[in-house]
């Protein structure tokens, strides 16, 4: 027997309103510490059943993914179902979570001299002038973020 899908699309609405959460577990936290009910004692009130939450360790040596499936308001209890948990492959090294900033310069059109700058977006500040061809400005301004963030 083969499955359809109803024509009625509305079946698929959730019954019941959820939220979804993303955490950023600092490095030293087991995944069995993120999913003891303790861990959520200050947000209990706010948990709802179907609630779910994505954990990535910060040093990219795990993460998970679990379910709110019941909560009592009066005790306080929580019951959590582990959706799934992800580590590196045995011999792999973790690679940890990294957060990249936008870039300190950029290339853009000067049209006072008629070339392209290289220019600090903070500031607005032309840095390097005089470049023949956006490329030319943008391999440059990549060479200048790249010793920034070495220095």
């Amino acid at each position: 027997m083969r499955f359809t899908i109803p024509d009625r699309l509305n079946t698929f609405r959730a019954e019941s309103q959820r939220t979804e959460y993303f955490v950023t577990v600092p490095r030293g936290i087991t995944p069995e510490e993120v999913l003891h009910p303790d861990t959520f004692i200050h947000c209990r009130k706010r948990l709802r059943v179907y609630d779910t939450f994505e954990c990535v360790a910060e040093d990219g040596s795990y993460e998970l993914a679990f379910r709110v499936v019941s909560v009592n308001k009066v005790t306080g209890d929580i019951k959590l179902r582990l959706l799934s948990l992800w580590r590196p492959p045995e011999g792999q090294q973790a690679e940890p979570v990294r957060t990249t900033s936008k870039a300190r310069f950029e290339a853009r059109w000067n049209a006072g001299s008629r070339k392209h700058e290289i220019y600090e977006r903070a500031t607005g500040v032309s840095v390097a002038e005089g470049f023949g061809s956006l490329e030319e400005a943008q391999a440059e301004a990549v060479r200048l973020e790249t010793a920034r963030q070495a220095a």
